[in-house]
């Protein structure tokens, strides 16, 4: 799925940027890399992304968009790496089927 295609309040998982290096060198100095979780803050309709990435918010065009794979995250609180913890908060409990932990 390309980044463009997300809606205001979704989380991502970045997958892959196919652009140029001038334009990923660009996107890795905002903190937009391979692995990193963003979540779309807002999408107006002259085509401009305001995205929260690391706890910064970041904007970028949809022709820039177009370029980034992602992944649709599940849930705004987890990740696969907090599930291994031998003791599991309610939270963990309730995502430990979706994780297969």
């Amino acid at each position: 799925m390309m980044l463009s295609n997300g809606k205001k309040g979704e989380q991502f998982t970045i997958i892959n940027i196919d652009a140029d290096l001038k334009i990923k060198k660009r996107l890795q100095d905002m903190g937009l890399t391979q692995g990193i979780r963003i979540k779309i803050m807002s999408h107006y309709s002259n085509n401009a992304f305001i995205l929260n990435v690391r706890g910064s918010r970041v904007v970028i065009g949809k022709d820039i968009a177009d370029k980034i794979h992602v992944e649709a995250s599940h849930c705004n609180n987890c990740s696969k790496k907090t599930h291994t913890r031998v003791r599991r908060s309610p939270h963990q409990i309730e995502h430990r089927g979706q994780h297969g932990a």
